[in-house]
């Protein structure tokens, strides 16, 4: 979102909007909702409301700070992993579902469009990052062609829908044996355009979010194929790959031991309620959204901290979603605050809360066998089960270990 093309003097000129960084990292679905609920809120105030760019963004801004106020404790530092880890092709960035995943990435674009805005508008082919998310597939195997697809559209390549759909004439023999043959594109060829467009738009990062559907294959080996041709186009490219996704990304993250050595692991998990200070950034976070609610009777959020945990199993994302939509029927009804029964309607069922947890654990339960693995790794190689590292910690003396 935020740039056009238009066709002047027979070429096509590239157009970036002001507010580029704001709009960056939003579907257009996003925006449009968000254009509908701005008119909403404003429809009290104002007879007649014009949503502009300007306006638009600063509302996208404003309401997802909110959110990004409980994930500041992660994102600092997982932005800049992966946006400075430059010995690596693949980033795997995995939690449960509803935990802030897509909002990370949303964040990390923002940093670098804001960072590069300056040769942005010098060299306007330049694109320092983008990113797509990675549809379900209807078949139950996923689609490369809608994929490559998707990616063009993202790199905001105009003829995208065209190389996809039209075919293309090939020249075959010479002379009075020359023919003209009518070829659709296949993977190759989309790859082929894939692989330019990044290296045209000198593309440094490529973020794909929901990519756990890349696992939707029938065979191990097939998967290993799916990863190696990710990690390929990265290192083709000297693009660095971004998969964002839930637990089940696990699966692809070391698939084989040259893969392991091109990645790195970021895990992003839940707010946990043995842990107190996970507590109080929850409870935190409620507060902000209750300040941010544009109701006369700001809710009092807090008070209820366990009813909000309880269904959203402590993932910030659930909440976000769960107030939104209890928000919307408020100002439908022209209510003064945010009741019980608005939240209750919208509250997450038990049984929905209960499968979310069920994954999480089984996830973070993957994570756990993969940490003890390290006394079966040492005994392999012959080494002291009994060893324990101590980096960082000084001993009497002052000298490290």
């Amino acid at each position: 979102m935020g740039v056009a093309y238009a066709y002047v003097k027979n070429q096509w000129i590239t157009c970036i909007s002001q507010h580029y960084s704001s709009f960056a990292g939003h579907s257009e679905r996003e925006i449009m909702i968000a254009s509908i609920e701005l008119r909403q809120l404003k429809s009290s105030t104002t007879k007649q409301f014009l949503v502009t760019a300007s306006s638009l963004a600063e509302f996208l801004d404003k309401s997802e700070q909110q959110e990004l106020i409980l994930l500041q404790r992660m994102q600092d530092m997982e932005a800049k992993e992966i946006y400075t880890a430059s010995h690596v092709s693949l980033i795997f960035l995995f939690g449960p579902t509803g935990v802030g995943k897509t909002t990370l990435l949303s964040q990390v674009m923002k940093i670098i469009f804001e960072q590069n805005q300056g040769l942005m508008m010098q060299d306007l082919a330049y694109l320092p990052i983008a990113g797509v998310e990675a549809r379900s597939p209807d078949s139950g195997s996923f689609d490369w062609k809608d994929y490559y697809k998707s990616v063009l559209i993202a790199l905001s390549e105009p003829f995208a829908d065209y190389k996809v759909r039209v075919s293309s004439s090939r020249v075959y023999a010479s002379g009075s044996e020359q023919k003209t043959v009518k070829v659709k594109p296949n993977l190759g060829d989309l790859r082929a355009d894939v692989e330019y467009v990044f290296r045209q738009r000198q593309l440094k990062i490529f973020l794909v979010d929901e990519a756990q559907r890349f696992a939707k294959i029938a065979s191990g080996r097939k998967q290993q194929d799916q990863m190696d041709a990710i990690q390929s186009m990265a290192s083709f490219t000297e693009t660095r790959h971004g998969l964002f996704g839930t637990y089940e990304l696990l699966q692809l993250r070391n698939l084989s031991g040259q893969l392991s050595r091109r990645s790195i692991d970021i895990h992003f998990p839940r707010y946990k309620s043995e842990h107190t200070e996970d507590i109080k950034d929850f409870q935190r976070v409620l507060k902000s959204f209750s300040i941010a609610m544009p109701l006369p009777e700001a809710p009092d959020l807090e008070k209820d901290w366990d009813y909000f945990y309880e269904r959203s199993i402590g993932c910030v994302g659930i909440v976000k979603d769960w107030l939104t939509q209890s928000l919307r029927k408020a100002l439908s009804e022209s209510s003064n605050s945010l009741q019980d029964k608005y939240l209750q309607t919208y509250a997450p069922s038990v049984s929905k809360s209960v499968r979310m947890l069920t994954e999480a654990i089984e996830g973070e339960n993957i994570l756990l066998e993969g940490e003890n693995q390290v006394e079966k790794l040492r005994s392999q190689l012959g080494l002291s089960t009994n060893y324990h590292h101590n980096f960082g910690l000084k001993d009497e003396a002052g000298d490290n270990h």
